[in-house]
């Protein structure tokens, strides 16, 4: 829960959280300068900061039934109406064909993240143009709407797949046990470590080049 918010100033910097934390991986990075992060311990403290809450997670809890939920995803639109930057590069047709896939889906059945992720991939994931990325971009926005965001595997795909290499983890596996990361990382939940290591990537790096 928010604090109460008594000052201009104080109220100024949460609706500049709001912003800066509204939009997906490729170009969510706070526009602020900071002070160089020279440990993981610094990068966890600098992601909750920084990027907690995340707006587009509470925009798709706001779509709870199943069928105001895939429709909102096969959207593709963000909570400002515009086309989540993930997907601006897929091919029209491509979203298209994957958008009326996402609506038939039958997620009743639904019993965690690991199923709708499958579920997800068997519809979509072999339509030209639909690659791992967007594969769980369309799950992980489902799964807030229905209660399901990932909470026992890290899955890792196009910036946190370059996010968990630069930790020196095992990347050889689609998706990872929380426990396969660093402790540091444990206060967070299994997707926000994924929005992690896609966010502070370059990060990851200088600091496990400072640490050897």
């Amino acid at each position: 829960m928010l604090k109460e918010l008594g000052s201009t100033d104080d109220r100024r910097m949460v609706r500049n959280r709001s912003k800066r934390n509204t939009s997906s991986c490729g170009d969510r990075r706070s526009s602020l300068a900071r002070r160089p992060l020279l440990t993981l311990q610094e990068v966890v403290d600098a992601y909750i900061l920084e990027w907690q809450p995340r707006c587009w997670v509470a925009f798709h809890e706001g779509h709870r039934t199943p069928k105001a939920a895939l429709d909102l995803v096969a959207s593709w639109r963000d909570e400002d109406r515009k086309i989540y930057s993930h997907q601006t590069r897929v091919p029209r047709e491509a979203k298209k064909d994957a958008g009326n896939a996402i609506r038939n889906l039958d997620v009743d059945a639904i019993r965690d993240f690991e199923d709708l992720f499958e579920c997800v991939d068997r519809a979509i994931g072999s339509i030209p143009g639909i690659g791992d990325l967007t594969v769980y971009d369309v799950a992980a926005r489902l799964g807030a709407s229905l209660g399901k965001l990932p909470a026992k595997r890290v899955y890792l795909q196009s910036g946190a797949l370059k996010g968990a290499r630069a930790l020196g983890v095992d990347v050889s596996q689609r998706s990872l046990a929380v426990a396969a990361f660093p402790p540091e990382l444990h206060r967070l939940a299994a997707w926000e470590i994924e929005d992690l290591l896609c966010v502070y990537k370059d990060e990851l790096r200088l600091v496990r080049g400072a640490a050897a």
